[in-house]
Formats: structure tokens, sequence, C-alpha cells
């Protein structure tokens, strides 16, 4: 029986967005999902999903003994940010076998924006 008081929305961004650390960008996609999060009367901040092939994987490291469940969402796998021999930890998270109500965010990538800056474009 699924928890009517904790559940999300999920809708598609309707213009392009980039995801940068300094200059270098880290993602841009115009397929953004965001997501937001209800439980028991709180809404949590909306966080933007970005598809995996609009992401640069190849300057992110999985962290293979770090993840986080969530009893709607499924199990989070978490990535190290490396670039230009720094190393940003726990930088962006993918839920890869989402549970069924929030399948639409499989294969997409989330990134923590206390990390990282957005580029929102008209």
């Amino acid at each position: 029986m699924n928890d009517t008081s904790h559940y999300t929305e999920i809708s598609q961004l309707d213009k392009p967005v980039t995801v940068k650390l300094g200059d270098k960008v880290l993602a841009q996609s115009d397929q953004v999902l965001q997501l937001i999060e209800f439980a028991h009367g709180n809404e949590y901040p909306a966080m933007l999903y970005f598809p995996r092939d609009s992401v640069a994987m190849q300057n992110f490291r999985k962290i293979d003994d770090f993840s986080t469940h969530c009893p709607i969402k499924g199990d989070a796998s978490y990535y190290d940010l490396v670039l230009d021999g720094n190393e940003t930890e726990k930088a962006v998270w993918s839920y890869e076998d989402p549970l069924p109500e929030n399948s639409k965010i499989k294969n997409h990538i989330a990134f923590d924006l206390s990390k990282l800056s957005l580029d929102f474009q008209d």
C-alpha cells in the first residue's frame, strides 16, 4: 500500500539547463526533469534530473561503498566529481533502478546544487 502522505511530482522543464563548475560544463540538456518530493505535509526543494547521456560522465567516479535509500524512489548511487586534479565528493546521484512510481528518473543524474551551479537558458 502506498503512503499517500509521501509522494513525488515529476515534470519536464520547458527550457535548456546547464550545470557548471567554474567554466567547465558538466551537463546540458533541454530534457531536464524536475522532481518535487512531498512528505507528511512538507514540500522539499525541487531537484533537477538530467538524462545520463547529457552528463559528462567521464568526469565522475562511482562510489562503490556508499548509497542511500528513499522509500518512494529506491536506492541512490553516488558519484564523486574528479576534474582537473580536484575531487568533489558526492557531487551527483542516480536512482539506477527506481521504484515503479518514479520510473521516469531512471537513467537520469541529479546534481548537488550546493556544490555546482545551474544556468537556465532562455
